[in-house]
């Protein structure tokens, strides 16, 4: 269970994400979107509710996502993914 303190942090740093005018995407250990800002919805066209569970690829419209579904980062291209080498 969270504390008030983490609670307040929490808050805080959702808002911090929130008003960065930079993409922000937070990954989880498969490199699966788990949190966004509006600057992410705005650079790749799609909502919050579409872009959490994509990987970077999907959510930038990589044109080999579709063959790499679940194993984003995987292919010989990926190696020079821009998604990939940003984060």
């Amino acid at each position: 269970m969270q504390t008030e303190g983490e609670k307040l942090n929490k808050v805080g740093l959702e808002a911090v994400i929130e008003n960065l005018l930079s993409v922000v995407l937070v990954l989880n250990r498969d490199k699966t979107i788990v949190l966004t800002n509006r600057m992410a919805e705005f650079f790749t066209d799609k909502s919050r509710k579409e872009l959490v569970g994509l990987k970077g690829g999907e959510a930038f419209n990589c044109i080999h996502a579709h063959e790499l579904k679940s194993n984003c980062d995987s292919k010989q291209q990926c190696k020079n993914c821009d998604v990939r080498l940003i984060v």
